[in-house]
């Protein structure tokens, strides 16, 4: 129930809280589940069993990041959060290449409103 909540972008505090677990455990288990999940998809692959290996590739890549299947390829850009990942997605930048030909001031908006500045 922890991974299915971190995959479906519940914030970690808000699971740590609801699971009564401190965040190290979380991220550890979610660390520990996506290698577990790339160590069957090789194996899928020897046995032959390519539509569950790109099953698997696919939830790896969510539990790594622990985010929804639209956000995985936003979430390649090092500085970019699921959270804000999200705010990137729902403005309609929705891949890398968009993101990368955006205007710069799109960009930084969507970023001040993912996260404003403090003073």
């Amino acid at each position: 129930m922890v991974l299915h909540d971190l995959v479906n972008e519940t914030p970690l505090s808000e699971v740590a809280t609801n699971y009564k677990c401190p965040k190290g455990t979380l991220q550890s288990l979610q660390q520990a589940a996506a290698t577990f999940a790339g160590m069957i998809t090789v194996f899928c692959r020897r046995l032959g069993w390519h539509h569950m290996a790109i099953l698997l590739e696919d939830f790896q890549s969510r539990l790594t990041y622990g985010v929804q299947r639209e956000l995985v390829d936003l979430v390649r850009l090092s500085l970019l959060t699921g959270f804000r990942a999200r705010m990137f997605f729902d403005h309609g930048l929705q891949t890398v290449a968009q993101v990368a030909a955006a205007e710069k001031k799109d960009v930084e908006r969507i970023l001040t409103k993912a996260v404003p500045f403090q003073r």
